[in-house]
């Protein structure tokens, strides 16, 4: 005669097997990862910064919560437009949203939450003033593992007719690189 216990593992195990028969497998997170840092260095925090006219610029590659985070603040003296996103994709819906704080960290008078920003979207800065964007589909499409692209951040003077750009080739990986928040 079997042993109980026997048995009850017996239909535990099959009950466990056929419950795991109808999931998914298991979804690698892709995130972005810096191909070429020339123009870039990377500060304290793992982020990749740079300088882009009177614009500081601060890209976080590491967060779960969106592919790319950035952080452009306008430390000059005069109002900038930013364009950001990919140099060869167009994509027509909003690849993820932008919040615009001033500097000072106060949220800012007549400031809405967070906006939909479309890819290469002009967007106002004033002196004083960051925006963080949060940009979840860069391509407008889900990644692909091994995805390419040029990402870039464009910062216009108006007033003086300058534009500068900065450019970071990027890769879509499953591997882990710097901190995770």
């Amino acid at each position: 005669m079997s042993n109980p216990l026997t048995r009850w593992s017996c239909l535990l195990g099959a009950l466990l097997l056929s419950a795991c028969d109808g999931l998914p497998p298991p979804v690698s997170w892709l995130r972005f990862t810096p191909q070429d840092m020339t123009g870039w260095s990377t500060d304290a925090d793992g982020r990749v910064v740079t300088q882009c006219g009177p614009a500081v610029v601060r890209i976080d590659f590491s967060k779960r919560e969106t592919r790319i985070e950035m952080e452009v603040e306008n430390r000059g003296d005069k109002p900038v437009v930013l364009r950001a996103g990919s140099q060869t994709a167009s994509p027509t819906g909003a690849i993820g949203e932008v919040w615009r704080r001033p500097l000072s960290g106060s949220r800012g008078e007549d400031v809405p939450d967070a906006v939909p920003y479309l890819s290469r979207q002009n967007l106002e800065l004033d002196n004083g003033w960051r925006a963080i964007f949060y940009l979840d589909s860069p391509l407008g499409r889900d990644l692909v593992l091994g995805q390419q692209l040029v990402f870039e951040v464009e910062v216009e003077q108006v007033e003086a007719k300058i534009v500068d750009r900065a450019q970071i080739p990027l890769v879509a990986t499953n591997t882990a690189q710097g901190k995770r928040r």
